[in-house]
């Protein structure tokens, strides 16, 4: 079972690591910049520092020249006039790759989400249905900003290793031995950090995890509130977030632990290497001070890179997990695509079911043997026991879902072969339980679609009985209506879909219960708004309220997914039980 784990672990890494390297290859050119203005930069400080040790030594001994390394001498004021000449290249050269890297996060933060919702938007429902709720704002905020820290801290560690690699050259021309003896330090500092660093990248897993779970735990809190406090269980609800936030919070604790305790291991670990050498240097009487104090100088400087290093290998590793949640859940969206088909049939009348079945994957089956036709302006009334499936057709009527089993036909094409964006403009939708944009009246009716004017927009407010309202608020349709339509009541809420989903002019209106939560008076007005559209467009109307139906020119039953009866209101009472039943109980209210 170990053995398992750890082979999947491995396959975990190359996959986060390859989708890393995937991020980072189109900014091949700026990666090269980037190396191009550290390697500048540390040169710089290099030349400053060896020089600095000069001036120094040479005001100790009290000399008029500077005696440098490789036997250069210079006069005191050109010394100092190169060494700010060297400051000024190393500030250009590390400023210049602050800039370089600061773009590239930019980039890579823009393309990343909008890679995310470009998927999670294409994709088909079934997939974005089944999605857990919190898991697309999680994945788009707090992983995409990991994985752009990512690349960041890549940046950062070019920058570290070049700068590294300077110091360590420059100590091999002041002096081989030693600098042989550092750069085996190095090595050995990392060997012995080893086990660190796969345990970094356990916790880092188990951190993404708990990420994953508080968001969820948090989506489901936001969802429940009126529940909550109508059952009282804010306590409970309270107990067991504040679960998820520990669990979370541990899990961050312990990745940041080693996060940000292996750099000053690893500093650690080379100060003693460094001591050792500098004890071994003084029990051999070493000839050439200066050799040392700018040798020890450099080592010294290049263990901060070193420590910048590891430390940018910490947090690569600490957000490996993080890139391959983002990566799975857009290959999980890609794989599934919503199906667009090229086909523009003359009309979408006529709209016939023939033998559909439908089931979930690994589910039972929620619908069989499903045939019925609409024409051209036929109101169809679609009634039935919940769970009948009755929702289920109105996904297969938009092309959300595709059937199992049987054809479903849009004006004689088959649906799978159906333009979707084609469909989308001749197919509109009022949900049960409408959702309104954050902003005006006029806002929500066109729905960010072109080619809807106002006029447009005020024609079919009127159809559904909104320019009563719309006349009594200032700003007329500009009127705000607050996050999710807040300011408006349910009844007007539902008037604003109606007019959204006509105000395109569609041929097939498609509305899941309507009126079901709504007061008789809303519930009026809803009628009557739909009798006005009759003959101007195909109605498929799914209720539950047999006053809602009455309107319908026929109503169709299902019962345990299959059409039990389908007939004109005056004589359903004849051919279905359900429906006797059911107006009977509508009689009693």
């Amino acid at each position: 079972m170990r053995m398992k784990r750890d082979a999947e672990g491995c396959r975990n890494r190359s996959s986060s690591l390859r989708g890393l390297i995937d991020r980072i290859q189109p900014h091949r050119v700026r990666m090269v910049g980037l190396a191009i203005l550290s390697l500048l930069g540390a040169s710089g400080e290099i030349g400053f520092i060896l020089l600095v040790t000069s001036l120094a030594v040479a005001f100790l001994g009290g000399g008029e020249n500077v005696s440098m390394v490789l036997g250069v001498s210079l006069d005191s004021s050109g010394a100092f006039a190169l060494a700010g000449v060297l400051l000024v290249v190393r500030t250009l050269g590390n400023l210049g790759a602050v800039q370089v890297s600061a773009g590239l996060v930019a980039s890579v933060t823009t393309y990343e989400r909008d890679r995310l919702a470009r998927s999670y938007l294409m994709t088909s429902w079934a997939v974005q249905q089944a999605s857990q709720s919190g898991r697309l704002q999680e994945l788009m905020t707090s992983f995409i900003k990991r994985t752009t820290e990512t690349v960041a801290t890549v940046a950062h560690g070019v920058t570290a290793t070049i700068s590294l690699l300077a110091f360590v050259i420059a100590g091999f021309v002041v002096d081989p031995l030693s600098a042989a003896a550092v750069v085996g330090g190095l090595a050995l500092a990392s060997l012995v950090l080893g086990p660190f660093r796969r345990g970094l990248r356990h916790r880092a897993d188990r951190h993404a995890q708990a990420d994953i779970q508080f968001a969820k735990g948090v989506a489901e809190v936001g969802g429940l509130g009126l529940e909550m406090k109508v059952f009282g269980v804010e306590s409970a609800f309270i107990e067991r977030l504040g679960l998820l936030i520990r669990d979370a919070s541990n899990a961050q604790r312990r990745t940041n632990v080693l996060v940000n305790g292996l750099p000053h291991l690893y500093t650690s670990l080379l100060y003693a290497f460094m001591l050792g050498g500098l004890a071994i240097a003084f029990m051999m009487k070493a000839s050439n001070p200066l050799a040392l104090s700018s040798l020890v100088l450099l080592m010294l400087r290049s263990m901060s890179y070193g420590q910048q290093m590891m430390s940018s290998l910490a947090t690569i590793a600490g957000n490996l997990p993080f890139i391959r949640s983002v990566d799975d859940a857009i290959q999980q969206y890609v794989m599934d695509r919503a199906p667009r088909g090229e086909a523009r049939p003359k009309s979408v009348a006529p709209l016939c079911l023939n033998a559909i079945d439908f089931a979930y994957p690994g589910g039972e089956q929620v619908l069989s043997g499903v045939t019925i036709s609409l024409a051209r302006g036929e109101i169809l009334g679609i009634i039935g026991p919940s769970g009948a499936g009755k929702s289920t057709i109105v996904q297969l009527l938009l092309g959300l879902r595709q059937p199992t089993g049987g054809v479903l036909r849009v004006g004689g094409v088959s649906m799978d072969l159906v333009d979707r964006d084609w469909l989308a403009r001749k197919v509109a939708f009022v949900p049960q339980e409408p959702r309104l944009l954050a902003g005006s009246i006029g806002d929500n009716v066109r729905f960010m679609r072109e080619g809807i004017t106002l006029e447009k927009v005020a024609a079919a407010c009127v159809v559904a009985d909104l320019m009563d309202l719309v006349s009594e608020l200032p700003d007329g349709l500009e009127t705000f209506v607050g996050e999710e339509g807040g300011r408006l009541s349910g009844g007007q809420r539902q008037r604003v879909a109606i007019a959204r989903a006509i105000a395109g002019d569609p041929e097939v209106l498609v509305l899941d219960e309507p009126t079901s939560a709504l007061d008789p008076q809303s519930e009026i007005a809803i009628r009557a708004a739909l009798d006005r559209l009759r003959g101007r467009m195909t109605i498929v109307l799914i209720a539950h309220r047999m006053s809602t139906v009455g309107i319908c020119d026929r109503i169709a039953v299902i019962e345990n997914g299959t059409i039990s009866a389908c007939e004109r209101p005056g004589l359903l009472s004849e051919a279905s039980d359900f429906y006797k039943r059911s107006l009977a109980a509508s009689a009693e209210k």
